[in-house]
């Protein structure tokens, strides 16, 4: 799993896992990423049967943006270290057609006090 990483305002981890349920869940890829932003944007509809995310960083060019595979049917489940901001989830769809590309974006919402 994941290496203890402290929490710090304006980080966020990325958990690709399969059917997750709370914290005990089975991590299908084991990889973590810190992204220092809030806002995050997806991209899915890869051809074939997995779909990309790609995580953007503020300042950091498209060609060296963080990539993350997920197999047909998983989820992304974005989280913030910081536990004033809500977890975040989105399922991704299965690529419609080859080269197909779908848009999302992933914005932390504030929990209120």
């Amino acid at each position: 799993h994941f290496s203890p990483v402290p929490e710090h305002a304006g980080f966020v981890r990325l958990v690709v896992a399969d059917n997750m349920q709370g914290d005990d869940a089975g991590v299908a890829d084991g990889r973590g990423t810190l992204v220092p932003e809030y806002t995050l944007g997806v991209e899915g509809g890869v051809g074939g049967s997995e779909a990309k995310v790609c995580v953007h960083l503020p300042g950091v060019s498209s060609s060296r943006k963080l990539e993350v595979e997920l197999a047909r049917g998983q989820h992304l489940e974005v989280r913030c270290l910081n536990r004033d901001y809500a977890p975040l989830q989105v399922d991704l769809p299965a690529p419609v057609a080859e080269g197909a590309t779908n848009a999302y974006r992933l914005t932390f919402s504030k929990r209120k006090r």
